[in-house]
């Protein structure tokens, strides 16, 4: 049934013209981390399977996870992307909350980058699904999501490690509470801020100008209806 629901997901996808459908893959329950790969990989195949007839221009995404219980570290599922030709969605406080802390840096952050890079390709980077939220967490990782500023998410720095590394992405919020969204949205509206500013710069001349010709076109008008009156002009 979870496989099924899965290639329903992919394939109602690839009819909205979606890129990348998030899957959580697995909990490793009583098998260990190598056992529950596997089992992963066997799925995989199956779902793969029907890539060409019923998904063949969406990315079937596994996501990092959060709790120390699951699978889905960063190295597994970019192990399992790298076999069968798809990448995975990158949920950076999921990280966090599993290390209990650490992942929250930019030594850290490159450190992961340069591994997804290593894993598939230098061009990988281009094109990225990622998840990134404040989050709350215990010694046994995730507990629940957070807006940014509620939380100890280093997201100015983080910005700046995407710019610098030249991401480019689809980038969501992973679970859109009202608070927690409106965080996410502040997040993307200060990537596109450092990622464009040279060419925002310029748009913000053109725009002032515009605004400012635009009132002295529309004060003329006025002056001008205003005279046409005085002379007895209709």
């Amino acid at each position: 049934a979870s496989k099924q629901r899965i290639l329903n997901a992919l394939s109602m996808a690839e009819l909205c013209g979606a890129v990348s459908v998030c899957v959580h893959p697995a909990f490793y329950l009583k098998n260990t981390p190598e056992e529950a790969f596997e089992s992963v990989r066997t799925a995989t195949a199956e779902i793969m399977s029907f890539k060409d007839s019923l998904f063949p221009n969406t990315n079937l995404a596994y996501e990092t996870m959060g709790k120390r219980t699951q699978f889905g570290t960063l190295e597994e599922v970019l192990k399992i992307s790298k076999e069968f030709g798809i990448y995975p969605c990158v949920d950076f406080a999921h990280l966090h909350a599993r290390s209990n802390g650490e992942l929250n840096s930019v030594d850290e952050w490159d450190e992961m980058l340069d591994m997804y890079k290593e894993y598939l390709g230098d061009n990988s980077l281009s094109e990225m699904h990622i998840h990134y939220s404040g989050i709350e967490y215990t010694e046994k990782g995730e507990r629940r999501h957070l807006p940014l500023k509620d939380s100890d998410a280093n997201w100015q720095d983080f910005v700046q490690v995407l710019k610098e590394r030249k991401v480019a992405m689809e980038a969501q919020q992973s679970r859109c509470k009202s608070r927690v969204e409106r965080g996410f949205l502040w997040f993307a509206y200060c990537f596109q801020e450092r990622w464009a500013r040279g060419v925002c710069t310029q748009c913000r001349l053109l725009a002032q100008g515009f605004f400012i010709f635009w009132i002295f076109c529309t004060v003329v008008l006025i002056i001008g209806r205003s005279t046409d009156s005085e002379m007895g002009y209709p």
